[in-house]
C-alpha cells in the first residue's frame, strides 16, 4: 500500500481534508493511505507528498514565493 503525507494547516475542516484524500485517491489510485501533518507554518492549501516523491505544494507560502521570485526576475529584466 502507498503512502501519501499531507500537510495542511491548522484551520482545514475534516471535510475538506477528506476531499483531498478522495481527489488524491482518484489521481494516485484506491491503494493509498494518508498521513495528515498540521503544520501552522502552511496558511492555506496543503503540500502533498507521495512515497514514490513526487511533491504537490500548493500551499500559499510557496505559491507567494514564487510569485516574488517571478516579479523579481521581471524586474531584473527590464
Amino acid at each position: 500500500m502507498r503512502v501519501c503525507r499531507i500537510t495542511v494547516p491548522p484551520v482545514m475542516t475534516e471535510d475538506t481534508y477528506r476531499m483531498l484524500c478522495e481527489k488524491a485517491r482518484k489521481k494516485f489510485g484506491a491503494d493509498l493511505t494518508f498521513e495528515r501533518v498540521v503544520d501552522d507554518r502552511v496558511i492555506a492549501g496543503f503540500i502533498l507528498e507521495t512515497d514514490d516523491g513526487m511533491v504537490y505544494d500548493l500551499s500559499v507560502g510557496t505559491q507567494l514565493e514564487l510569485l516574488k521570485k517571478k516579479m523579481v526576475y521581471e524586474e531584473d529584466a527590464i
